[in-house]
C-alpha cells in the first residue's frame, strides 16, 4: 500500500476511530461530546465524497455494494490498512483473539437498532455481494466470529487494482523480493 492510498483513505479510518471511541464512551455511560459529533458529521461527508470516487466507485459498481456493504468492507479492511484500528477493535472485543471486527462489533459501532440486525446479517449471507464477490471472509457461524478482508478487497482498495481473481483453494504467494 502506498502512502498516497493511506492518505486518500484516511477519512474511512478516522470515521471508524471516532465510532469506536464513541462506543467505548457509551459503554461507560457517557454520551459523545458535541465536538465528537461535529467531527463525525464532517468525516462522514468526507467518506461519502471518497466513496463516490475511485477506488471505491468502480468497486461499488462492479459488485453492487450497498452503503452498509461499504461500511462492512471498510471495517474488515481497517486493521490491515491502519494498525491503530486493529488495536481499537481488539480493545472493543474483550476476550477476542483477533484485531478483526465481528458483526456484533459492527452492529455496535454503527449504533444499529435491534430491528436492523437482520439487515446486517443479510449483507453477510454467502450470496450477498461481499461474500459472493469474495471481498470478505466470514465463517458465518455466529455474530462473534471476525470478518476479514480478502486479497481481492485489499487489491481493489489499497493497491488500486481494478480486477482481481481469487482462485478457490489456491494459496497466495507473496513476492518479498530478493
Amino acid at each position: 500500500m502506498t502512502p498516497d492510498v493511506r492518505a486518500f483513505l484516511r477519512p474511512e479510518w478516522e470515521r471508524l476511530y471516532l465510532l469506536g471511541t464513541s462506543a467505548i464512551a457509551a459503554r461507560q455511560g457517557q454520551a459523545p461530546s458535541p465536538e465528537t459529533l461535529q467531527q463525525l458529521r464532517s468525516v462522514q461527508a468526507e467518506v461519502e465524497d471518497l466513496r463516490a470516487r475511485p477506488p471505491w466507485r468502480p468497486l461499488v459498481a462492479d459488485c453492487d455494494l450497498s452503503p452498509l456493504d461499504q461500511d462492512i468492507a471498510a471495517c474488515a479492511l481497517a486493521p490491515e490498512a491502519e494498525p491503530r484500528m486493529g488495536w481499537l477493535f481488539y480493545d472493543l472485543q474483550t476476550g477476542a483473539s483477533s484485531p478483526y471486527p465481528t458483526p456484533a462489533l459492527i452492529y455496535e459501532l454503527f449504533a444499529m437498532e435491534s430491528h436492523e440486525a437482520s439487515s446486517l446479517e443479510s449483507r453477510l449471507h454467502c450470496r450477498a455481494p461481499l461474500r459472493h464477490h469474495r471481498l470478505i471472509e466470514w465463517p458465518g457461524v455466529d455474530l462473534y466470529r471476525p470478518l476479514r478482508s480478502t486479497t481481492a478487497l485489499r487489491a481493489r482498495l489499497l493497491d488500486g487494482v481494478t480486477h482481481h481473481v481469487d482462485i478457490i483453494g489456491a494459496t497466495e504467494i507473496v513476492d518479498l523480493g530478493t
